[in-house]
């Protein structure tokens, strides 16, 4: 048995989003043979990290107070690194942090280490990692190598962080020394030295693939226990739901496509429901919206939906919505486009459209409208493939693998 020391700078639970789920899946799945512990800092500067619920979790956790001024390179990792080292670790487990991921990294040339991915971090400072610019997938990088590619990824995050006023971006690349010039060429050094890389798509894979060759597509998963068909179902009194889960209040998720589709729908005499997870109120009446959703609740929803639609505009990561969607029998009406469509067999447990396409976005929603049986039939093959391809317990095996922890 291995002692795994596992940092993620951005842990929460209840969960904000993929990352964390994805985390404590694997994680659970690993302990199972090996020793695990999360280190993560607990802050309350900007917004609220490191707070979780009293969920039990399989793994131990560590968490480290912090102030919001502590959260920069010259002390973060002192403060972290002074627990981990404490435990002993034969291997160390770099999971989410953002920039500030490279501060870590600094800090582990004792301990052989592996690096998780999650979006596109390190080689993007715009947001979390987006790789995305001017409505389109962004092919310049920190980490080509060019410094000319790294001033304009910092000019571009930077730019973008101000326009926004978002003061926890600007921490970010400040604390972080990804503003530095010295920041791509040292991040190509830390990533070379790590003992793996792993990524969840094969776009992350083609970046990463010159500075370490041990690199690592690993998929998300689904419980397809947990995340299972409802017994019945039904329409609402107002026609079918399709559901839009997600960040939806994000613009890069695209739910003013859907909107856009669905008045050309209702202007087609349709009736129908797009619930969506957000904050935001918007005047269309098939507009309902649910607010944030805490992911243990997701269930609920999928299985009131006739499909799920996640019109995306960027290139999705990796989308588990898509899989707890086939999951729970219900088909995905997805944008083409990043890792949605690896997931998605167009015509077969869904359907892919083009990013923006409005009208094409109208015609698959009517689909599944006007054929309410082929829908099911459409879910039924998605759950098939879900529980045959995509369960936890296979991606921690990769992982486990790719560091000889089998």
């Amino acid at each position: 048995m291995s002692r795994l020391a596992v940092i993620d700078l951005l842990f929460q639970w209840p969960p904000d989003g993929g990352a964390r789920v994805d985390l404590v899946h694997i994680l659970g799945q690993l302990t199972k043979y090996h020793q695990v512990v999360l280190f993560y800092p607990v802050w309350d500067w900007q917004i609220c990290r490191g707070h979780v619920s009293d969920q039990h979790f399989p793994f131990q956790l560590k968490p480290i107070r912090i102030s919001g001024y502590q959260y920069q390179r010259w002390s973060l990792s002192k403060l972290l690194f002074k627990e981990v080292r404490a435990y002993e670790p034969d291997l160390l487990l770099v999971a989410d942090g953002w920039a500030m991921k490279s501060v870590i990294l600094r800090e582990c040339a004792d301990i052989p280490y592996f690096v998780r991915f999650y979006a596109y971090e390190l080689t993007c400072l715009r947001e979390y990692g987006i790789a995305y610019r001017r409505g389109a997938v962004c092919r310049i990088n920190t980490l080509s190598g060019s410094y000319g590619d790294l001033v304009k990824c910092q000019m571009c995050g930077l730019g973008h962080a101000l326009r926004n006023r978002s003061q926890l971006y600007i921490h970010d690349l400040i604390s972080s020394g990804a503003l530095f010039p010295w920041y791509g060429r040292e991040n190509r050094e830390l990533l070379a030295r790590a003992q793996g890389l792993f990524v969840s798509n094969a776009f992350m894979a083609a970046r990463l693939e010159d500075i370490n060759p041990t690199v690592h597509i690993i998929s998300g998963g689904v419980d397809s226990v947990a995340f299972c068909p409802a017994q019945d179902y039904e329409d609402t009194p107002e026609g079918p739901v399709f559901f839009a889960a997600g960040r939806m209040d994000d613009p890069l998720k695209g739910l003013a496509i859907i909107r856009q589709a669905g008045s050309v729908l209702s202007a087609q005499g349709c009736r129908f429901i797009i619930a969506y997870t957000g904050t935001r109120c918007y005047s269309e009446p098939f507009m309902r919206k649910l607010g944030w959703i805490e992911h243990g609740t997701m269930v609920q929803h999928y299985r009131k939906a006739r499909a799920v639609v996640i019109p995306a505009q960027w290139a999705e990561p990796f989308g588990l919505t898509v899989l707890e969607s086939m999951s729970c029998g219900v088909p995905v009406i997805a944008s083409r486009i990043g890792s949605l469509s690896d997931l998605i067999e167009d015509g077969v447990d869904g359907f892919l459209v083009e990013p923006g396409d409005v009208r094409a976005w109208s015609e698959a929603m009517r689909w599944i409208i006007d054929h309410p049986e082929l829908s099911r039939e459409m879910g039924k093959r998605g759950r098939e493939k879900v529980r045959a391809t995509y369960q936890w317990s296979q991606s921690a095996e990769i992982m486990m693998r790719a560091m000889g922890l089998v």
